[in-house]
């Protein structure tokens, strides 16, 4: 479980900074738009979907440093995995409703490693 560990923690930090760049024009775009009229209708919904993805590429970031620093933990490490991911993945569902639908591809990712954690866990 190490390898996945060192795996699944670089993957992680690659993808929380593709998210995290996403959004963070995503957001710009928004506020910048939000005032013409044919944008106004989907404005909040870019916002939401930023804002989201801003705090999953956040939360995703630190598990992906949690899980290369820890790799050698216990179940502690694991249940702390499992709440770091469970909350991305939370995130990612609720920002990938919104016309942001690239979270929902982070959320799945997510998931998988949260179920990796879990087994994980329960392993040791």
């Amino acid at each position: 479980m190490k390898i996945w560990k060192i795996i699944s923690g670089c993957l992680s930090i690659l993808i929380s900074i593709q998210v995290g760049v996403v959004s963070t024009i995503i957001l710009r775009v928004g506020f910048t738009l939000g005032d013409s009229r044919e944008f106004l209708k989907y404005s909040t919904n870019f916002k939401y979907g930023g804002f989201a993805g801003l705090i999953v590429a956040i939360v995703l970031f630190l598990a992906g440093i949690f899980s290369i620093k820890d790799r050698n933990k216990g179940k502690e490490a694991d249940l702390m995995l499992m709440i770091l991911f469970g909350i991305a993945s939370g995130m990612a569902l609720i920002g990938g409703t919104t016309e942001y639908r690239d979270l929902l591809l982070c959320a799945a990712w997510c998931v998988l490693n949260l179920v990796l954690a879990f087994v994980s866990f329960m392993k040791s």
